[in-house]
């Protein structure tokens, strides 16, 4: 274990999370802070978008300086809990903490002073800014989302159910963009970023990383970075999947709001149920089983097709066309790229151009024609 060190009102202690081994500890008080911290610079005039769901990616579980940055603003400003950081690769499924992203503040649900912190904590992140902008600290930190007693929350969805493994009643799971982890959004530096990108290289890196794009501003991973994303159990854990899933319905929320089912054609480049196995396509674990967070990855691959992502978008299977559901009855996510094809021939062609390496059933099973049409059953 590596203890984070601390600037003052020091204590250090054993990991309290399984798998988390940087900790900071600090005592509790006998009162907590009830304004939020203060970021060390001014905001610029616009802050950052809401940070959406990018999953683990690879596995370099080094705690990352904006990670740690802000488990020390979070003990010295409140006083109070232990954060564990990074995660063993070995330890579980997929997860931020595997990419020194994500913290586990230690706090009890059940403990009416350690609760107060927690909510005094959350309403900081969530409130306004000055102008109205709504998750004004939350969006300047990069925060994805957070889960805390049965609910997780994100900047742009809110709170709602959280029903995984873990109840979250002992600690507060936040989890970073790669922008935020590495300390580079506008609360440290007073500049707004990107907060959509993952891990990126100025040169060829470890696993053949893609170059940064412009407007990337997260450094490269470390040298000593597995290349190959995390196998573990085949299943992420509870924080990725809700995560996952709750980005999936934020990009069918506002892909329905576009919608026309006027019969046009498009290219549906994905269509998958949580579970489903696939044995044509391989997910990150390196398995045949796709879950959630291997059907966001392959909606934001469909991004890289398009010069605008507004003709990427994410439904259900029942948003259009003949329903198409699983076999438990769970509709299909499925992505779709409408560029503004003119007949099933202008589809195919397109899906050959992009995907010249499949051929056959590889390719239609990874990009085939659909047509825009009223749901029906």
């Amino acid at each position: 274990m590596r203890p984070i060190p601390l600037p003052r009102r020091r204590v250090l202690g054993t990991a309290v999370a399984a798998g988390l081994t940087t900790t900071l500890l600090l005592a509790l008080p006998a009162s907590a802070a009830a304004a939020g911290p203060t970021a060390p610079v001014a905001a610029p005039a616009t802050v950052e978008e809401p940070a959406p769901y990018v999953g683990q990616a690879i596995c370099d579980p080094g705690a990352k300086p904006g990670t740690v940055a802000l488990a020390e603003l979070l003990v010295d400003h409140y006083g109070t809990g232990s954060v564990g950081i990074s995660r063993d690769c070995s330890v579980g499924g997929a997860s931020e903490h595997k990419e020194g992203r994500a913290l586990d503040w230690m706090l009890d649900a059940g403990d009416p002073a350690e609760r107060a912190v927690a909510e005094d904590a959350l309403a900081w992140l969530a409130g306004a800014g000055p102008d109205g902008e709504p998750a004004y600290a939350a969006r300047r930190l990069g925060v994805m989302y957070v889960i805390w007693d049965r609910e997780i929350w994100s900047p742009s969805r809110g709170w709602r159910p959280y029903r995984g493994a873990s109840p979250h009643t002992d600690h507060v799971h936040v989890s970073l963009s790669w922008a935020g982890a590495m300390g580079a959004t506008s609360w440290w530096t007073g500049v707004a970023v990107r907060v959509d990108t993952g891990p990126c290289t100025p040169d060829p890196g470890p696993g053949d990383l893609p170059p940064c794009a412009p407007g990337a501003e997260q450094p490269a991973p470390s040298t000593a970075a597995a290349a190959e994303p995390q196998e573990g159990s085949g299943v992420p854990d509870g924080d990725a999947e809700a995560g996952a899933l709750a980005e999936l319905a934020a990009l069918r929320e506002d892909s329905l709001a576009r919608l026309e089912t006027d019969g046009r054609w498009v290219a549906q480049l994905a269509s998958k149920d949580v579970g489903i196995t696939d044995p044509l396509q391989t997910a990150q674990n390196g398995t045949h089983v796709f879950q959630a967070v291997d059907v966001l990855a392959e909606s934001r691959a469909a991004l890289a097709t398009v010069t605008d992502p507004a003709a990427v978008s994410v439904l259900h299977g029942t948003d259009f066309g003949r329903h198409s559901t699983a076999a438990d009855g769970d509709p299909y996510w499925i992505t779709v790229v409408d560029a503004g094809f003119g007949s099933r021939a202008d589809v195919e062609d397109w899906c050959a151009a992009t995907y010249p390496q499949l051929d056959g059933g590889e390719l239609t099973n990874a990009c085939v024609p659909r047509r825009l049409t009223p749901p029906h059953g």
